[in-house]
């Protein structure tokens, strides 16, 4: 689908061809199990919950932003990585080569922030260790459920609709 979305976000032509790598999204470093979620894979909910799934303890949100400059993304990416942190309950740390570097508290708080282009090392601790939340374990089902029943109601009242037109004098 990069043609139609490229059609209608022209930005989007200025994006790299990325393809999957073959790992699990999951790292290891000085003993604390990490997911790894590149900058975009951020919105996408499988790339924060299965790697918290199989145990990390983190979250890490490598990024360039270069491509779309003073642009929003970058701090939609942030906000998009609040929402991840607060929903696995899982600190998350966001390395930008060029956009918005971060460290997120597991409660979505940002702790440390830099500025779009700004060269700076953050150094922060973080509490891990309890990472995983109902949404980590029941992943997609909440959301299938409730598009299930928004169908199911949806085609009771196209049914009802229906037989109270047919069953109605006044539309004759």
């Amino acid at each position: 689908m990069r043609a139609p979305l490229e059609a209608l976000f022209p930005i989007a032509r200025t994006a790299g061809h990325f393809v999957p790598g073959d790992g699990d999204g999951v790292i290891t470093a000085a003993g604390v199990e990490m997911g790894v979620a590149i900058c975009f894979e951020v919105a996408f909910d499988p790339a924060a919950r299965e790697p918290v799934a199989r145990g990390a303890q983190l979250l890490t949100v490598p990024t360039n932003n270069a491509t779309f400059g003073h642009s929003p993304m970058t701090y939609q990416q942030l906000a998009m990585s609040r929402v991840r942190a607060v929903e696995h309950n899982v600190p998350v740390l966001i390395g930008a080569t060029s956009g918005v570097s971060a460290v997120i508290g597991a409660d979505g708080e940002v702790q440390q922030e830099t500025e779009i282009f700004e060269p700076a090392a953050l150094v922060a601790q973080v509490e891990i260790g309890s990472a995983g939340t109902m949404a980590t374990r029941l992943g997609s089902i909440p959301q299938a459920v409730c598009c299930l029943i928004g169908l199911v109601g949806l085609a009771w009242a196209v049914i009802y609709t229906r037989r109270q037109s047919a069953h109605d004098p006044k539309e004759s």
